[in-house]
């Protein structure tokens, strides 16, 4: 499906052509008075960030857990809903890949949901199904979690489609779930993180900085800064 705000309401159309030939949408839900921030989407969910820093999700009831909460006869999946999770903790940013979802909430804290890419246990080298499941569930539960790296503070997330980058305001690069294509810059013997969050090595310069993050499916991208320092040594060299 696809969807269109106007005004406080999210109109919802089958199809893309459906919505270019001008024709009324299929349903029509309201957003409670809250504008749209910004909108990101997975293989079956659709999640919306409204401009009072709510989450609000809505897609295919068969994967509960891209929706971060449980769909009921009364709050169905296709239904665009508050994600209560994240009610208190003023979001700014939402991200996405095929099966994950992150989101950067007040005192930039990280908060994450979704559904490891199915693969026997015996070849999962990523750790993201162990990231999504409490320690006495057999699965992911739809829910959010929050992630505590340290203490550090989060400034940028990115996600692929088994992977997780997070940029901290230290500067720190840290990464988890698979490196089976090298998507998170450690040797190529290593399949996985297990679970772990590891500090990435991204061959950041004396005066560099990262400027931005960004993830495909199974690759990292990064945008890096040169400082007026190192063009000020370029000189005096």
């Amino acid at each position: 499906s696809k969807y269109r705000h106007s005004a406080h309401y999210i109109h919802v159309f089958a199809t893309l052509s459906v919505l270019l030939s001008g024709a009324p949408p299929e349903s029509s839900y309201p957003l409670d008075h809250q504008g749209i921030e910004s909108a990101t989407a997975s293989a079956t969910t659709f999640t919306i960030l409204t401009d009072r820093g709510q989450v609000v999700t809505f897609g295919d009831a068969r994967f509960p857990s891209l929706l971060a909460r449980t769909p009921s006869a009364d709050c169905l999946a296709s239904e665009p809903t508050l994600v209560t999770d994240l009610e208190r903790y003023d979001v700014s940013t939402i991200v996405s890949g095929s099966r994950l979802f992150a989101s950067l909430g007040e005192s930039d804290r990280l908060f994450v949901w979704g559904h490891a890419l199915p693969r026997p246990l015996h070849v999962d080298h990523s750790g993201i199904a162990q990231l999504l499941s409490e320690p006495d569930e057999d699965g992911p539960i739809n829910h959010v979690h929050e992630i505590d790296i340290e203490g550090e503070r989060i400034l940028k997330v990115a996600i692929g489609d088994d992977h997780i980058v997070i940029l901290t305001h230290s500067g720190t690069l840290w990464g988890i779930g698979s490196n089976e294509y090298g998507q998170l810059g450690l040797p190529r013997e290593v399949k996985g993180t297990e679970g772990e969050w590891v500090r990435m090595f991204a061959g950041i310069g004396q005066h560099e900085s990262i400027r931005e993050i960004s993830a495909a499916p199974f690759a990292t991208f990064l945008e890096v800064q040169t400082s007026n320092d190192a063009h000020t040594d370029e000189k005096n060299d």
